[in-house]
């Protein structure tokens, strides 16, 4: 299990709550030059990228390993995950409050499915 906190285009995520869509899968995709942006921008934060032959799209770690945050660069989306863990009360909020950064650094919507919190 993880907490996942979530960012697409607001365009796509408005779309996605006015239609009630269940599946988000194929969201719409961020672009090139964003995701690029994006990878700088985990980097500087000192996340480091992980390889996992199994995982579509890229994933980073947060640089203390012991709140057991990734981040999940998809095509369409920038997940943020938080493991189950003895932290896991501290990871969620860093992660929160990375998300929402990022969100709003790259004007992206932000949904946290836990609690209901979206800004589009």
């Amino acid at each position: 299990m993880s907490y996942d906190l979530c960012l697409y285009r607001p365009e796509f995520l408005r779309h996605a709550i006015e239609n009630n869509l269940g599946d988000w899968t194929d969201a719409d995709p961020i672009s090139e030059e964003m995701s690029d942006s994006i990878v700088a921008h985990l980097l500087r934060q000192q996340y480091s990228e992980q390889q996992y032959p199994w995982l579509i799209g890229r994933c980073f770690s947060h640089p203390d390993s012991g709140l057991q945050i990734e981040a999940h660069l998809y095509t369409g989306s920038l997940v943020f995950s938080v493991s189950y863990g003895p932290r896991s009360s501290e990871a969620v909020q860093v992660a929160t409050n990375e998300a929402r950064s990022a969100a709003k650094l790259f004007g992206l919507g932000f949904v946290d499915p836990e609690t209901g919190a979206i800004v589009t």
